[in-house]
């Protein structure tokens, strides 16, 4: 039996642990934060459960379900309606996505794109689907697809609005990235999925789902350790040396499965992974909680904000925890999350949590007025993992990460190595779980 050390607490180490203690393996996981999950979290604010990071979760995340259902947690997922909207010349129009004859009927879209969607896309992704993957890009999604940004071939083949109405509103509100610097291959394969797809949310918050997943692994064993930072890292006469705090102990095999910047600091004394890491690339990553003295009023879950839409675009949307299955939230209040504008993520990750709610406080009130007025509590909430950007090349550099060198028994874990997604970080989790 190895004892493996796995470091990070967030999706992809919890699914490394899960998988190395149902081997059998003695496993210790370290996590800085004073509690696991990483964008898997939720706060408390007055009576109401705020998810943090991640609203939803797509029914394609089948290796994160199957983990949930193991753990005991698959009552905590709830079938989302789905309803959402977009705001397009002042005004909002509802619309499902993932539903195609919703984006039909809805006014969101212009009828000439609707056009297009129907004559050009869909035929595109129903020929090309059957090879892309999101989950494994390498394996579908070739050097054609990989060599320029879904901006450009979207205004090429589509036209302008379909960056404007279907490829920014994704991208930007729940991968923090923009068209221009998204490899295209990324994008079909997440269109791909959205043809068909049900969301869920987390009875409770996700949060809960974390929790439940804990416990269960220091039931099974698994030692965790969590507020305790890893600061370094090294190999010693074939073991792998951990040093936290004042603490240093030796182990087996090892799995990194921080956010790339941190497994960059910790593995700079390995040139090849180091080089190979400098090529990740993250944005800021900051959400904005609102807690209101009465229920928002929407009949919508999510609200997206296109670009070019004055003031409102430093927003890029609005989420009514209210309208959100399984959330917790006072009947005589409401939560709003807010996600600001990848074009204003670098300035609003150098403010205080004061000067970020000034920020957006105009393109908020924009499309609710009068909310300002409503607003009782704020709380600003940033994740220094970022988000991973797939930029166009991403994927040539994503197949050469097999072929670079590593020390016997190290292994790295996060969304960055599958897909910028909880099911991408848990999928690599899995993998590293089960070994070179």
């Amino acid at each position: 039996m190895a004892r493996v050390a796995v470091i990070g607490g967030g999706a992809a180490g919890l699914a490394a642990a899960w998988t190395l203690a149902g081997r059998g393996q003695e496993v210790v996981l370290f996590e800085r934060s004073p509690v696991c999950g990483g964008v898997l979290s939720s706060d408390e604010l007055e009576g109401a459960v705020i998810d943090t990071g991640v609203q939803l979760l797509g029914a394609n995340y089948t290796e994160l379900f199957r983990i949930a259902r193991e753990a005991g947690a698959g009552d905590l997922l709830v079938r989302s309606p789905g309803r959402d909207a977009l705001w397009r010349d002042g005004r909002i129009h509802a619309i499902t996505y993932g539903s195609i004859g919703s984006m039909a009927i809805s006014g969101a879209l212009p009828t000439k794109l609707k056009l297009k969607l129907a004559t050009r896309y869909v035929p595109f992704l129903t020929r090309e689907g059957a090879r892309l993957d999101v989950n494994d890009l390498t394996r579908g999604a070739g050097p054609a697809m990989d060599r320029e940004s879904i901006g450009t071939w979207g205004v090429r083949e589509l036209g302008q609005d379909f960056v404007e109405y279907l490829v920014y509103p994704l991208l930007a509100a729940y991968y923090g990235n923009v068209p221009e610097t998204t490899t295209a291959g990324l994008y079909h394969a997440l269109a791909r999925v959205g043809m068909d797809v049900s969301v869920y949310a987390i009875r409770g918050g996700v949060g809960q789902l974390v929790s439940r997943i804990v416990r269960q692994l220091i039931q099974r064993g698994v030692a965790v350790r969590q507020g305790v930072e890893v600061t370094a890292i090294e190999q010693r006469d074939g073991r792998h040396v951990v040093h936290a705090e004042d603490l240093r102990e030796e182990f087996d095999e090892m799995i990194v499965a921080t956010p790339p910047g941190v497994a960059a600091r910790l593995l700079a004394h390995h040139e090849p992974l180091r080089a190979w890491l400098s090529g990740v690339r993250t944005v800021p990553a900051t959400i904005v909680a609102f807690l209101t003295n009465e229920p928002i009023g929407t009949d919508y879950f999510g609200l997206s904000i296109p670009r070019g839409n004055g003031v409102a675009s430093d927003v890029v949307a609005f989420c009514n925890e209210s309208q959100k299955a399984g959330a917790v939230v006072p009947a005589d209040a409401g939560v709003l999350v807010v996600m600001p504008a990848p074009a204003i993520a670098e300035e609003v990750a150098r403010l205080s949590p004061a000067e970020v709610v000034d920020r957006i406080m105009p393109a908020l009130e924009r499309t609710l007025p009068h909310v300002r007025r409503t607003i009782r509590h704020a709380r600003v909430y940033r994740h220094d993992r970022g988000y991973v950007q797939f930029y166009p090349g991403y994927v040539r550099h994503l197949a050469a990460y097999p072929k670079t060198p590593r020390p016997p028994g190290l292994r790295l874990a996060g969304d960055y190595l599958r897909a910028p997604t909880v099911e991408g970080a848990v999928r690599s989790g899995v993998e590293a779980g089960n070994g070179p």
